[in-house]
């Protein structure tokens, strides 16, 4: 079978196969061997794709989830049959080891119920911009279902930061990817600036439970009686100016009728 572009199937595979053989770094993504191929052979996107998929569903062609996304193996992996793919991915997921940093900080319990109120809304903001995990010891994790300290004062929130350090990131504006080694060395510096980023994030929740404590402390209806007091306030201020407002309106309708009013 022939692809639109001139090329054959075979041209294509071979080249794929060719391209990973020669791959100096661990894996690939699908969209930069496809720019390779492109060029190369001349080959459409669609026709590529089409091979690449049927390469991986034989087994020809190994992959992986690295950080979410599908990567293609180096050509160690290559030419697996299709009945040893699953042990395969099996040992390859295995062998991999996962570098890890982690912190636990002791903090005042409130701050703790302040991250974990309205479905952990605070807590997965943080974890989202930093990407790393928080969590609690068991003492604390008790705390934040019942919602009840019981005279508890500090919890223990426990910040990780997890990742693969065999993982190539994607290269920016058609650079070269980075090499096994700097991948490592680029993946650990990374990580390293995320966590810290997740401790900052906790650290200025801190600082801020120290100036104003009243901050973290569970909303009650209505508000305190302070708060219900400037709610009401400016429910008064709103009501005078647009009273105000209605009359400035009346007058200006008036001063109009009256140059209109015409004297026989």
């Amino acid at each position: 079978m022939s692809g639109s572009a001139g090329v054959s199937d075979g041209v294509v595979k071979k080249t794929i196969l060719s391209n990973i053989s020669s791959m100096k770094v661990p894996h690939m993504r699908p969209n930069k061997l496809r720019k390779i191929l492109c060029k190369v052979t001349n080959c459409t996107w669609t026709q590529y794709q089409n091979i690449l998929d049927a390469m991986i569903n034989d087994g020809t062609i190994e992959t992986r989830m690295v950080e979410g996304e599908m990567v293609i193996l180096s050509s160690g992996q290559v030419g697996v049959n299709s009945a040893d793919a699953d042990d395969t991915k099996a040992s390859s997921s295995s062998d991999t080891e996962l570098e890890t940093i982690t912190e636990e900080m002791t903090i005042p319990i409130e701050i703790i119920l302040h991250l974990t109120r309205k479905g952990r809304k605070k807590q997965k903001n943080i974890e989202t911009n930093s990407k790393t995990k928080i969590t609690y010891d068991a003492e604390t994790t008790k705390i934040t279902k019942t919602k009840q300290p019981n005279g508890v004062k500090n919890g223990t929130l426990i910040i990780t930061k997890t990742w693969d350090p065999n993982f190539i990131p994607p290269a920016k504006n058609d650079e070269p990817e980075l090499d096994a080694k700097e991948a490592k060395k680029e993946a650990k510096k990374v990580a390293k600036k995320q966590f810290k980023a997740a401790k900052f994030f906790i650290q200025g929740m801190l600082k801020s439970y120290q100036e104003n404590p009243e901050h973290f402390a569970p909303k009650k209806a209505g508000g305190t009686f302070a708060e219900q007091d400037e709610a009401k306030k400016m429910k008064e201020e709103l009501s005078k100016k647009r009273r105000k407002k209605d009359k400035n309106i009346d007058t200006d309708a008036s001063k109009k009728k009256k140059k209109k009013r015409k004297f026989y």
